[in-house]
């Protein structure tokens, strides 16, 4: 059967009965303007999810994350773990709701215990069919670059993302799980990789113009995409493949 319904509003309580495993697929990373609206849809929406599957007694949920919710800090250990702290990508509202859903979440399973839950945080998507803002930053005819900043690069592709919700699925995975193509490139590997040249601009120059663009609506990439391009945020994927998941695609 199938069901069409807003998590964000509709009563799931009913339509969860009997259900083995919930799958919620709520993190976006695009930088949608409507921030109430980004919210709705990846905080209470996912919020809403979780709380009906527990009430339908659902023994098994499994939510989507992303890289970014340990953020790219000039402080960060390359690579990031499992229990690496939270910190989210300053300026990008989609990372820091994915940091406010795993908190919730945490607090949510000292009081349901018996609920099974894994957490995929899913390193930057790029491959056949992937159309982000990151990913157009790529197809420019210059790479951007943050002048005196080399930060290393990781990606997933999508193939091996589905290839992980399924494995956890199956496994029963519980905890949080990185998940990622094995190790990272350097960037000038990166430009190497898409036959571009790179467009150096003062880190100063780099934040301010993305935020100006951003804010005059002349471009959609968050100015918190920025960070990327100056810290590094790339983890390990130890914890999951050691349950037998492998990719399938190299960065």
């Amino acid at each position: 059967s199938f069901l069409q319904a807003d998590p964000g509003t509709a009563d799931l309580r009913e339509a969860l009965a009997g259900v083995d495993v919930v799958v919620h697929l709520g993190t976006t990373l695009e930088p949608v303007r409507d921030d109430a609206m980004v919210r709705t849809r990846e905080v209470d929406a996912a919020r809403r999810v979780i709380e009906a599957a527990t009430d339908a007694g659902v023994p098994r949920v499994l939510l989507t994350s992303s890289v970014l919710a340990y953020g790219a800090h000039p402080d960060n250990e390359v690579p990031l773990h499992e229990d690496s702290e939270l910190r989210a990508t300053h300026g990008l509202a989609a990372a820091e709701h994915v940091v406010e859903v795993e908190r919730w979440l945490a607090g949510w399973r000292t009081t349901h215990p018996d609920l099974k839950v894994a957490v995929l945080r899913f390193a930057l998507l790029a491959g056949p069919g992937v159309d982000t803002a990151l990913t157009r930053a790529f197809e420019a005819p210059r790479l951007p670059a943050v002048r005196g900043h080399r930060p290393p690069l990781q990606f997933l592709h999508p193939d091996d993302a589905a290839g992980a919700v399924v494995h956890a699925v199956d496994a029963e995975l519980d905890g949080a799980y990185n998940v990622c193509a094995d190790g990272w490139l350097s960037y000038d590997e990166v430009a190497a990789v898409v036959g571009r040249r790179s467009l150096e601009v003062p880190e100063e120059l780099a934040y301010s113009g993305a935020a100006g663009v951003y804010a005059l609506r002349l471009g959609d990439l968050s100015p918190g995409i920025v960070s990327l391009f100056v810290h590094p945020c790339v983890m390990s994927n130890d914890k999951l493949t050691a349950t037998g998941w492998q990719p399938l695609h190299s960065n």
